[in-house]
């Protein structure tokens, strides 16, 4: 993804400030082309979901602090992402129409398959996090 995906129309006059979803700051505007909610960062950056913005700033912390982070994590909820103690850490997911399950990891990655979710637990070698993320799938 380009750096200019994050950075089209950050000078436009139509954002709105004050959105209780959104990071201290933060900015919001209806797109007209897309016909979707556009977010605008403090640092300029536009997005289309909060869970996009999570993983571009996991990416760039270099401009982005940890608490700015942390932020946008708990902002997550607006867009049904769910936190649940079987995780790993960090983690969230999302039930999509359908029955199909989204999984979110600690650093914004977007997971669309429980076999990935899955892989993905398994690689990080923590026994007791694979165990638990099995009796989450049992559950959902």
């Amino acid at each position: 993804q380009s750096r200019n995906k994050f950075t089209k129309g950050n000078t436009d006059g139509d954002w709105t400030s004050g959105d209780k979803t959104l990071p201290k700051g933060w900015k919001i505007r209806k797109s007209k082309v897309l016909q979707v909610d556009q977010y605008l960062s403090t640092k300029k950056n536009v997005f289309l979901s909060r869970a996009e913005a999570l993983k571009f700033m996991c990416k760039n912390t270099m401009i982005y602090t940890s608490e700015e982070i942390e932020e946008i994590k708990t902002k997550l909820q607006h867009e049904f992402w769910e936190d649940h103690h079987l995780m790993p850490e960090g983690w969230k997911l999302k039930k999509i129409e359908g029955g199909a399950v989204f999984f979110l990891s600690e650093i914004g990655s977007l997971i669309r398959t429980v076999r990935g979710a899955r892989d993905n637990v398994k690689k990080r070698n923590f026994e007791k996090e694979l165990k638990h993320f099995d009796t989450l799938l049992d559950i959902l």
